[in-house]
């Protein structure tokens, strides 16, 4: 015994076909000041002006803003967590290296000190 099936639509039966639009007001509104998007504020707040305005910092505040989105997939954030650690690593090599003294620094000092001093009592 054999059963026959009424034939398929000529639709496509994807959500987009079936569902209404998705408009943005079912979306929920993306928050501006998230944890994520707070603490990558602070973090530009350190950097100089030309890394802290440049497009690396606002795509770093992007990525950070689709972190908060609660809409967003685990996959998605993820994705977006990776990206947004690439990009802040990236923002780190461009700061201007700094100088840190050490012990060493300090001993070149002190010595530096003991011979213009010997010079000057010498003189």
């Amino acid at each position: 015994m054999t059963t026959k099936t009424a034939p398929s639509t000529k639709a496509r039966s994807t959500r987009s076909a079936t569902a209404a639009p998705r408009t943005a007001k079912s979306r929920p509104a993306v928050l501006e000041t998230g944890e994520v998007a707070q603490a990558v504020e602070r973090d530009l707040a350190g950097y100089p002006a030309d890394i802290a305005t440049s497009g690396l910092a606002h795509t770093a505040l992007a990525l950070a803003r689709e972190l908060d989105d609660p809409s967003n997939s685990a996959t998605a954030k993820s994705m977006c967590a990776r990206s947004l650690l690439d990009m802040t690593d990236r923002m780190r090599s461009l700061l201007p290296a700094t100088m840190e003294a050490d012990a060493l620094d300090d001993l070149a000092r002190r010595r530096e000190a003991r011979r213009t001093g010997a010079a000057a009592s010498k003189s």
